[in-house]
């Protein structure tokens, strides 16, 4: 072992400069070949364009700008699986040939907040106005199809998760209506035999002209929880139909509910083909198209029908709202851009780090080689 090392395993810097000074030019031709090596590898490494957009996500209601925090969980959590893009990109476009890998959506897709996530507004008063779009690309048409390609399909996902929603909350309601107004018409068809009954006494025992004659029976005595009221009879039985008829007026009312809704019933079960189990359906770009069209192809057949119009103008004027959602508010705002400039690799960046490695190593090997040399 060189005699460079002494005993006291002490290091002369004079000692190293002097090392790198008589191994310069090894030092500086290697740095030099190893960057221009490198700098060869960059210029032949595929390019990577970059592409970028911001897309609204719009109005969910009147009352807020955006979407809530937690509904934008709810979507986020649905819209990020890869599979579900990677089914989505192999049904509507494969020549961008995108690998798409676990987090793919989650890097690409960045939520625009009303308030900065830093600053102390309460989550519940804070929603997400959009997002902002960034894919990358080996060419810049690609990159910006690849954007619009992203933004199609979240906005797609998030509209038929709230389709979705609505035909299901429709149906639940639905069913629960009619359960509640068949009981009704049970308990109204019951109050109406009694008040039927209390018409016929009326009528037989104090309206009768033997009735009439007594001035005892001439006056009735009707009892309630606060009052009690003294009624003629002939006051008494035009209560009684009045009730009647309003019991009656009820029941047709409740009868038009009950047809309504098992309409409606009968038009969300010819819909269900359109929600396949797999949950292909959420990106299905003409979901809603589709529904709506079967809407009108279902409720054709009813002509004058108020009980079926009804329900029609019910569950069209929901739709209409999910169509402006749909073609008014998610929407691009900005972009997709599209640039000739490549992002990747970054050849200033690299060339630099690089002679940097390269002037540190051939370093290190100038002093490795003096310091072990043979004695």
């Amino acid at each position: 072992m060189n005699s460079h090392i002494n005993d006291t395993d002490e290091i002369d810097i004079r000692e190293i400069l002097s090392i790198l000074q008589r191994g310069k030019k090894t030092i500086v031709y290697g740095s030099l070949i190893g960057t221009l090596l490198l700098i060869g590898v960059l210029l032949l490494w595929p390019k990577s364009y970059e592409s970028k957009a911001v897309l609204s996500l719009g109005t969910i209601n009147t009352e807020s700008i955006g979407i809530n925090i937690p509904l934008y969980r709810s979507f986020d959590n649905v819209f990020s699986n890869s599979y579900l893009f990677a089914d989505y990109l192999s049904s509507a476009d494969s020549s961008t040939n995108w690998q798409v890998y676990d987090k793919l959506i989650s890097n690409s897709a960045t939520p625009i907040y009303g308030y900065d996530e830093k600053s102390t507004v309460r989550i519940d008063d804070n929603s997400v106005l959009g997002l902002r779009l960034t894919c990358l690309a080996g060419s810049p048409d690609i990159a910006s199809k690849r954007v619009v390609l992203m933004g199609d399909y979240i906005e797609t996902v998030m509209l038929n998760i709230q389709l979705w929603n609505y035909i299901d909350n429709s149906r639940g309601s639905a069913n629960t209506d009619l359960a509640d107004n068949n009981s009704a018409i049970l308990q109204s068809k019951f109050k109406i035999e009694n008040l039927k009954e209390k018409g016929e006494l009326l009528e037989s025992k104090f309206l009768s002209s033997e009735a009439i004659k007594s001035t005892f029976e001439a006056q009735i005595v009707q009892v309630d929880e606060v009052t009690e009221k003294y009624l003629s009879p002939q006051q008494q039985l035009v209560s009684v139909k009045v009730s009647i008829k309003n019991n009656e007026i009820g029941v047709r009312s409740l009868e038009r509910k009950i047809k309504k809704n098992e309409v409606t019933l009968d038009y969300l079960s010819k819909i269900e083909v359109l929600f396949d189990s797999e949950k292909h359906f959420l990106y299905d770009t003409q979901l809603l198209d589709k529904v709506s069209d079967e809407l009108n192809n279902y409720f054709s057949k009813f002509g004058n029908n108020d009980p079926a119009d009804e329900a029609y103008y019910t569950l069209a004027g929901h739709f209409n709202r999910f169509l402006e959602l749909r073609n008014a508010q998610y929407k691009f705002v900005s972009g997709p851009t599209r640039s000739d400039e490549w992002v990747k690799p970054k050849i200033q960046i690299s060339t630099f780090i690089g002679l940097l490695i390269f002037t540190i190593f051939f370093s290190i090997r100038a002093i490795f080689l003096e310091w072990w040399k043979p004695s």
